[in-house]
């Protein structure tokens, strides 16, 4: 299924991916880990979502954007890294 998406969602998840404190969390999280926190169709679930954005704000970050911006910056920075 094809999704449609604004272009602002792709350049807040590269905002994110270079942001300093969700590099540092992407460093405890495997290629594993992110496998069983998505779907098949690779979206991140709810549950990380909620996690990645309360940690996110623990650690001090702000300007998160969508809800699953963070959890899908994650995912990107993990798969990348392989």
């Amino acid at each position: 299924m094809a999704v449609l998406e604004a272009k602002h969602y792709q350049e807040t998840r590269d905002r994110l991916a270079k942001d300093p404190i969700v590099i540092a969390m992407a460093a405890s999280l495997t290629p594993e880990v992110i496998d069983a926190e998505t779907h098949d169709s690779g979206s991140v679930k709810f549950g990380f979502m909620l996690a990645a954005n309360e940690e996110y704000a623990k650690r001090g970050g702000s300007g998160q954007g969508h809800i699953g911006a963070v959890a899908e910056a994650l995912a990107m920075i993990v798969r990348a890294r392989g």
